[in-house]
């Protein structure tokens, strides 16, 4: 009996070593998921070279639209061939608004076409939609999703809609779901069209300021000659002539402040400078901006840090480091991560612009922000 006793209690042990062993490791598997570097994690991700082709939103409510005409021309023709004159003057009292009708079929039986116009309707008012239209917008997102895995605007709503749940009405939302949004969102191509358009509007822009500073200048020569004309007419003791001269110094200033802005202009356009970052920095900020919202500075400032180890010359990593260090009153340490940033006099302007400008916003607030 001794002997069966002590081989029972050996099993027990041995099952309860087992359980803590189980345990430890859970535990470790869940603070790291805890303290996972999800910014950095979508970022690695939007470098990668394989991409996929989003399915463009405008061909979605484009065959809507196309479709509603269709059918509207449809019963136009059946009523000139099928009513009379009496019939078509007279409204039915019991058709039922089309909006209404869609409403109340069940998401799974709408067409692709009808989801897409509804959630465009929600997006454009999505900080008004209570918690329930909410919750079918990232229905509708997800169903639009499982017929067309390529519809990048479908994940964007669905991540709004799920940041507006969490951040407006306080519900938990699932962050494995969230974070394989936020994953299928970097592994789209949604820069190349874009970058191109804004590369060539800020080439036209910055074409059209260096024809401006060279105008500028020439006035700026015109108006200096009129005044040595004048000047040598005019006895040098006169009031008149120590009049032009303070006009001529005034224009020997703005000659050097636009020759000076010329010349820069110039160099970073021969350097390409001045040509747009093309990685789908937004979806990276979530991730940041969602710790900020929960005052979870110790995460944001770990995050931040591993950020800059692996991309010094991004501003992202800074700026989301100055400004937790900030909310938490810690000033001077704020300014030494400044004045130590590894970024361009280009970037580090950018960053100084963005925090002055971002100064007193409510960090809970960011998701009124978002734009679809």
């Amino acid at each position: 009996m001794n002997e069966e006793h002590a081989y029972n209690r050996k099993n027990l042990y041995t099952i309860i070593l087992f359980l803590l062993v189980i345990a430890g490791v859970g535990l470790k598997f869940f603070y790291a998921q805890k303290r996972e570097n999800s910014a950095l994690r979508v970022k690695i991700l939007s470098l990668d070279k394989v991409k996929k082709i989003p399915l463009p939103w405008s061909r979605l409510t484009q065959e809507s639209i196309d479709s509603i005409n269709k059918q509207a021309a449809a019963t136009k023709n059946n009523s000139k061939t099928m009513t009379t004159p009496t019939d078509t003057a007279t409204p039915n009292p019991t058709l039922t608004p089309v909006v209404k009708l869609i409403n109340e079929i069940p998401i799974t039986d709408q067409t692709t076409e009808q989801l897409a116009k509804k959630i465009t309707q929600n997006m454009l008012g999505i900080n008004n939609l209570d918690l329930a239209e909410v919750d079918k917008n990232i229905e509708m997102a997800d169903e639009i999703i499982s017929r067309e895995p390529n519809t990048y605007s479908a994940y964007k709503a669905k991540l709004i809609s799920m940041i507006v749940k969490e951040s407006k009405f306080n519900q938990n939302i699932d962050e494995y779901d969230l974070n394989k949004v936020l994953d299928n969102m970097a592994g789209f191509e949604v820069n190349s069209d874009m970058a191109a358009r804004r590369e060539a509007a800020l080439i036209a822009t910055t074409s059209n300021q260096l024809i401006a500073l060279s105008n500028t200048l020439d006035d700026i020569s015109i108006l200096k000659d009129e005044i040595s004309t004048q000047s040598s007419a005019l006895d040098k003791s006169s009031p008149e002539y120590q009049e032009l001269q303070l006009q001529n110094e005034q224009l020997l200033q703005r000659e050097q402040v636009a020759t000076e802005n010329l010349e820069n202009l110039q160099n970073n356009l021969n350097s390409g400078a001045l040509l747009p970052v093309t990685l789908n920095e937004d979806i990276v900020e979530i991730p940041f901006l969602r710790l900020l919202a929960k005052n979870d500075y110790d995460a944001v400032n770990e995050n931040a840090q591993s950020f800059i180890e692996q991309f010094p010359n991004s501003p992202i990593g800074y700026y989301y480091l100055v400004k937790s260090l900030e909310l938490q009153g810690r000033t001077d340490d704020a300014i030494r991560v400044i004045e130590e940033a590894t970024l361009s006099p280009e970037d580090q302007s950018a960053l100084l612009d963005r925090l002055e400008a971002s100064s007193g916003e409510d960090p809970k607030k960011y998701w009124e922000k978002l734009k679809f």
